[in-house]
């Protein structure tokens, strides 16, 4: 009879504790999030404070962000093509072939100020310079990058078009269609002028022509 006493009081005692904590953790039971619902940190209730306050329904949210990124890659081009323009002025390049060049050769163009001194005066001036999209390339003066690495398409970049629509003198200062240049064509004689023929003359007619987009570059 005592051991049977001894442990009904163990177990009023088990029992005892066991209702305190239930006390305890019942207000907490009261507290969880019902079925399905998803518990936010601090900061993730933050930002859902602030997502609700746009009014935006997820779908136009997605489609601002999309709007937006087109937006700032169109403005990209325009700023790459009227870079690449301006560059081709200051070196009195044909802008066309100077745009495709650059995208068909994946160049940067990029416009540097530097000192130049004329006559005791000393002025800036800005000077283009050309880098390949490559690991480790350096910026190079366009004009000299063309001499050494564009050797083909100098006849094509010195053609530039005047108010007449007449092809006048580029950087090396001799008509494009005279003979003696950095590339000379094949030609053959025809009515007593020479001319370019075959798929070479198509490539430069082309190159001279052609008109690219904004986002071509």
């Amino acid at each position: 009879m005592r051991q049977l006493a001894d442990e009904n009081h163990t177990l009023r005692r088990k029992n005892k504790q066991q209702r305190v904590q239930l006390e305890k953790l019942e207000p907490l039971a009261k507290k969880a999030p019902p079925e399905g619902a998803v518990v936010l940190t601090k900061e993730q209730g933050e930002a859902w404070t602030a997502f609700q306050a746009l009014k935006k329904t997820p779908k136009e949210v997605q489609d601002a962000l999309t709007a937006g990124e087109k937006a700032i890659t169109e403005v990209a081009q325009i700023q790459r093509t009227t870079t690449v323009d301006e560059a081709a002025g200051l070196v009195k390049y044909n802008r066309e072939t100077l745009r495709e060049l650059v995208r068909d050769k994946n160049l940067t163009i990029e416009l540097r100020e530097e000192n130049v001194t004329e006559d005791g005066e000393t002025k800036k001036v800005k000077v283009p310079y050309v880098k390949p999209n490559t690991e480790g390339a350096q910026a190079t003066k366009l004009v000299d990058y063309a001499t050494n690495n564009l050797k083909p398409y100098l006849p094509a970049l010195s053609a530039v078009e005047g108010e007449d629509g007449e092809e006048s003198q580029g950087t090396t200062g001799k008509s494009t269609q005279k003979p003696g240049k950095v590339t000379k064509l094949p030609s053959q004689k025809k009515g007593g002028d020479t001319v370019a023929t075959g798929a070479d003359r198509e490539e430069l007619k082309g190159a001279r022509r052609r008109t690219p987009t904004y986002s071509s570059i």
